[in-house]
């Protein structure tokens, strides 16, 4: 008798706590980034790059304002196409405050070179899962491009032969080189190995920068002092400790991750690496600064139909992100540059 009035006691207090405990869960903010989130594997970089991209709808960020979201469109030009790690430049074009609105960016039939430059992201966390490291690629400016560059050896450059050159003890007074850690004093050595490597290369980098007229051409483009820059920046990177390369790399070149794709390569999603801010009760990526930044629904096609878009929009939010934060970008009537170098 007791316990079924105890019971009858306490059907208030759960008909109460219910509906604050589901109040509660509901409130749990959402684990950002959802949890085994990643990019798509099997992906084929060389078909993804094939074709000019147009941005159908897009997070606004700190270097593309809502009123610059006319006419924006991505192309991207590999330095190599039959060696995708050596680079490839990126294209980036939009108009601002109207489809015919100032041009902005910079279109591979411009006479600037690109300012950015695409890698295959080979960091360890991008490679961890070998299915879908080939979606992930770091962009930064295209000025910083040899921290990418392979390291080359000296002894694998022809140098020529420079008599008198110092060595570590002609440098350092003796009573100090006991107290120069090894590291220090290998280090050192290693630069000065390197200097007959950079005396050889200068003649063909003077050379190489007239011919092209000042520097007018992009900057990787195959020629002569180009292949003696490559191989000058390759000996430098080889110095440096791969932990600094690394985070060099983090630091200046941002993730670019294709986390959906159609299997027509139609259209995509790109994020600027794992939506880490928590957003709407889902997720998105941040819009401060430069890396780590943005979130597009790339489609071949600058107007396809809104059922498509529909689509682009309902994987993105089975994927984990808040869509409420895209913003359309118009593509109706505009004028593009050509779609590969002139």
């Amino acid at each position: 008798m007791r316990q079924a009035v105890a019971s009858l006691l306490l059907l208030p207090v759960i008909a109460v706590a219910l509906p604050i405990a589901r109040k509660l869960q509901d409130d749990d903010p959402p684990t950002c980034p959802p949890p085994n989130f990643d990019s798509v594997a099997g992906f084929n970089l060389a078909r993804y790059i094939s074709a000019p991209w147009f941005s159908i709808q897009q997070v606004p960020l700190i270097y593309q304002p809502s009123d610059e979201l006319f006419c924006v469109r991505a192309t991207y030009v590999p330095i190599n196409p039959s060696d995708l790690s050596e680079g490839i430049h990126v294209f980036n074009e939009a108009r601002a405050g109207s489809t015919s609105g100032e041009r902005i960016g910079v279109s591979p039939s411009s006479s600037m070179p690109s300012q950015l430059l695409a890698f295959p992201d080979d960091l360890p966390e991008a490679q961890a899962n070998a299915s879908t490291a080939q979606s992930k690629l770091r962009v930064g400016v295209r000025e910083l491009g040899f921290l990418y560059r392979t390291p080359v050896e000296p002894s694998e450059v022809s140098l020529p032969v420079i008599p008198g050159l110092p060595e570590i003890a002609d440098i350092i007074p003796s009573f100090l080189q006991p107290l120069i850690p090894p590291e220090v004093n290998n280090f050192l050595a290693n630069i000065l190995e390197v200097v007959p490597t950079i005396i050889s290369l200068i003649p063909s980098l003077i050379i190489g920068a007239v011919s092209r007229g000042g520097g007018q051409q992009p900057m990787m483009t195959p020629g002569n002092a180009t292949s003696s820059l490559d191989t000058l920046f390759g000996v430098l990177v080889g110095l440096i400790p791969d932990e600094v390369i690394d985070f060099l790399q983090r630091a200046f070149f941002g993730p670019y991750w294709v986390v959906a794709i159609s299997d027509d390569y139609q259209w995509a999603i790109i994020s600027g690496g794992p939506p880490n801010v928590e957003s709407g009760g889902l997720c998105t990526t941040g819009t401060l600064g430069i890396n780590n930044v943005g979130f597009w629904l790339f489609h071949r096609n600058p107007t396809p139909p809104a059922e498509v878009v529909q689509q682009m929009r309902n994987r993105a939010t089975e994927l984990g992100y808040d869509v409420s934060v895209l913003q359309p970008v118009e593509q109706a009537g505009c004028e593009y540059t050509q779609s590969t170098p002139a």
